[in-house]
């Protein structure tokens, strides 16, 4: 981003429109969970398959995220974006009409691309359409598209599944990217330059001011191991409720959506926490130590049914602190202006490669030490491991005021 390309006054109502695009494409993530049993049942896929199905956007992003980030630079991230919603579409096409459980993953694997397209291309539009001052505010608050994606997919795909089918919700998801695709089109058209030209010839050796430098490393990182924690208790409670409480499907949903909700709220909070001064490192390490603690005492029997839930929500909410938190800090620590989207690209594939390691490694614990009561110490250590990193992201940001502060003087 060049001198020219900043805004003196931020353009709500744009920011919204693309939140809300990113809040879109999360839900074709969540559209998967709650359908794997109808999708199992009509194309006859095993569940190892059936949980690649769930998993590929998180797959895709953790393995592209960065290299994303570099196409967007070089291409344009409006064009990045709207491409984006083609490839939801096209594979959400795909899927709906998928004849076997091949297909329908080659279907998920095209709507990744276009996931990952747009969870990089979206944030760094906002860089552009966002007055300086509002950048910490605007990247908190676009860090609530998963969980507030899923929790909206939790709530819609309980409530369609039964009259219409899996291939019924594929359809209705499909419309829904288009009409986010046209409103995009019409009203990212008016920037013009600013928005949709390359905003320099970019290549993959690019990348390299990137991943030379301590701080995005650390934002991944500490976005890996919050990603990690936050998938391996949000994303099975579901699964916990029903298997070990004997609950409906429909109340788990329900529930569960509450529970993924409420990280959005904690995002929301996290920015406004971000926009107001408070320091990124900070936030992360209060969210980091609260989510370990609360995490402890999820699972263990002993504590009551209602109990459980209050933690999981609490333990959500704290959570958002550090989305928020990571994905302020961007610009600060990205190599220079016209690189925001790559380091983007690197915190979101860290982002998913957590998603993504999350409920396996927590399905391990469980397996290995006998059950669900046994999973408390690792999620705690999760939560100490990202206090250690927040620590770290302090350390850099103190070393980068320094030299600022001695020229100053």
């Amino acid at each position: 981003m060049t001198p020219r390309d900043t805004v003196p006054t931020t353009h709500w109502a744009l920011v919204a429109l693309l939140v809300g695009a990113g809040i879109v494409s999360a839900t074709q993530s969540g559209k998967a969970p709650l359908a794997v049993p109808a999708i199992r049942a009509d194309l006859g896929m095993g569940l190892v398959a059936a949980g690649f199905v769930v998993s590929m956007f998180h797959l895709i992003t953790g393995l592209l995220g960065a290299s994303a980030g570099v196409i967007g630079d070089r291409f344009g991230h409006r064009r990045v974006l709207l491409a984006g919603y083609l490839l939801l579409m096209a594979g959400g096409v795909l899927g709906w009409l998928a004849p076997s459980g091949t297909v329908l993953l080659l279907s998920r694997f095209v709507e990744g691309c276009g996931f990952v397209g747009i969870t990089v291309a979206a944030p760094s539009l906002l860089a552009r359409v966002a007055a300086p001052r509002h950048h910490k505010l605007v990247f908190g608050l676009y860090g609530v598209n998963v969980p507030a994606g899923f929790a909206i997919m939790m709530v819609v795909a309980a409530i369609l599944l039964p009259p219409f089918g899996w291939r019924g919700l594929w359809l209705a998801n499909v419309v829904l990217c288009g009409v986010m695709l046209v409103l995009l089109f019409g009203a990212t058209r008016p920037l013009g330059q600013a928005a949709g030209a390359p905003v320099a010839r970019r290549s993959f050796r690019d990348l390299k001011a990137v991943v030379v430098r301590p701080g995005p490393w650390l934002l991944s990182l500490s976005f890996v191991t919050y990603g990690t924690l936050w998938a391996a208790v949000v994303l099975w409670m579901p699964t916990y409720m029903v298997e070990e409480q004997h609950r409906s499907v429909l109340f788990a949903s329900l529930v569960g959506a509450a529970i993924v909700g409420a990280n959005a709220v904690g995002n929301v909070v996290g920015a406004r926490l971000s926009h107001a001064g408070a320091p990124a490192w900070l936030m992360v390490a209060i969210g980091g130590a609260s989510m370990g603690v609360l995490a402890r005492f999820i699972f263990p029997p002993e504590m009551p049914e209602l109990g459980k839930y209050a933690l999981a929500f609490a333990f959500s909410l704290a959570g958002g602190l550090i989305p928020a938190s990571l994905l302020g800090s961007a610009a600060q620590h990205a190599p220079s202006p016209a690189l925001v989207g790559s380091t983007l690209g690197l915190i979101f594939q860290g982002a998913h490669a957590g998603n993504f390691a999350g409920p396996p490694l927590l399905a391990a614990a469980v397996a290995v030490g006998g059950g669900w009561s046994k999973a408390d110490w690792p999620l705690l250590g999760c939560g100490l491991l990202i206090v250690t990193l927040a620590l770290g992201l302090r350390r850099v940001e103190r070393r980068r005021r320094r030299p600022a502060v001695e020229a100053a003087l």
